[in-house]
């Protein structure tokens, strides 16, 4: 073999061996490109991953606003690889995996088999939908608050409220499973940790305008009361428990609060900072899904109306924070039109905006 040879024979050698390694280089890889709603909105990514001849495709959406409804994915190992109409359109209903969701926010395809596929194009499909804000129905609201006599037990906490409150039911059940927020509404009467109270409840939103107006002293500033409950206003103004607290008593009571009087003390600027943002945004204010709206905790207004006789308050009226999702009845979740989302890579023709990509 004369020494030309040899080299000749040792570069197909080397060259195969460069191959080989590039070869398997390009089949092993992490790629991800972003997820893009209604040609504008990137709601999260599609990452690819493949090793070796297996290749795991996983559509993530980061964007809390967005569910997947459904699913369409196809892998092809060249660019004119996939399923496209008469105009060039990708027709996902033929494309090979599809399927359906119950509004997820994650969904892999995992251990497609990518034998022999030297280069990986995919494109990666989804529908989308978008969630919007939910609409509370108050009659809804009141409608499930028990109208019978319940159990009341609380621990002053101070902050970040005024009280803890378990609310049993006269069966001694807790009521919807949980604690509650509360708050003082009356500046007059006392009431104690560790007691048993015996009181009944009442929307905020109740049309009984005579229980209202006999449980606190201004009924027409309980939607500012749920409006404040709502605010982060910790992180707007620094407000802890004793500020909220002060300021529902300025709003709902005849009564000024003085500062320190319960042992009680506030900022009272941060106080009128919240009482001024609530008589400015909280006319008419209704929670949202993920908020809270207050439950009234009567001590003897409803029992004095039902039975035509004259109140005699001698414990505090106050207030719990009942979360609305507690109450699935009273809220729906509603969604805008069913979008369209793609992996971002090249469009496949210009008569729409379906999409495909290398991964590499």
């Amino acid at each position: 073999m004369t020494h030309a040879t040899r080299l000749r024979s040792l570069f197909v050698i080397v060259g195969s061996m460069l191959l080989a390694v590039a070869e398997i280089q390009a089949q092993s890889f992490s790629y991800s490109t972003p997820l893009l709603a209604r040609r504008a909105a990137v709601i999260g990514e599609v990452l690819v991953e493949r090793n070796g001849d297996s290749l795991d495709v996983t559509y993530v959406v980061t964007d809390s606003n967005w569910f997947i409804t459904k699913t369409y994915l196809h892998v092809s190992p060249t660019a004119n690889g996939f399923p496209v109409n008469g105009l060039g359109v990708p027709d996902i209903q033929n494309f090979d995996h599809k399927t359906d969701h119950n509004n997820v926010f994650f969904y892999k395809y995992d251990n497609i088999d990518v034998t022999g596929m030297t280069y990986t194009y995919v494109s990666a499909n989804a529908n989308v939908t978008e969630q919007t804000k939910c609409t509370i129905d108050t009659a809804d609201i009141n409608a499930v608050v028990p109208t019978g006599t319940v159990f009341m037990l609380l621990s002053q906490t101070i902050d970040p409220v005024y009280f803890n409150m378990l609310i049993y039911d006269y069966s001694g059940n807790l009521l919807f499973y949980d604690y509650f927020f509360g708050n003082c509404v009356d500046l007059t009467n006392p009431i104690y940790e560790g007691v048993y109270y015996f009181p009944k409840l009442l929307s905020s939103y109740s049309g009984d305008t005579a229980a209202l107006n006999c449980l606190v002293d201004r009924p027409e500033n309980l939607d500012l009361i749920n409006y404040i409950i709502n605010q982060p206003f910790d992180t707007i103004y620094g407000a802890k428990g004793p500020e909220i607290q002060a300021a529902i008593w300025t709003i709902i009571d005849n009564d000024v609060p003085i500062n320190g009087a319960f042992g009680l003390y506030w900022d009272q600027s941060i106080v009128d900072k919240v009482v001024a943002d609530a008589k400015a945004k909280g006319e008419y204010y209704i929670p949202p899904c993920d908020g809270y709206f207050a439950v009234l905790v009567d001590q003897g207004c409803l029992d004095a109306i039902a039975n035509n006789t004259t109140p005699n308050i001698s414990v505090q009226q106050s207030i719990m924070w009942l979360p609305v999702s507690k109450v699935p009845a009273a809220y729906d979740y509603s969604y805008g039109e069913c979008a369209n989302a793609w992996g971002v890579g090249k469009k496949f023709t210009n008569a729409g905006w379906g999409q495909f990509f290398e991964a590499k």
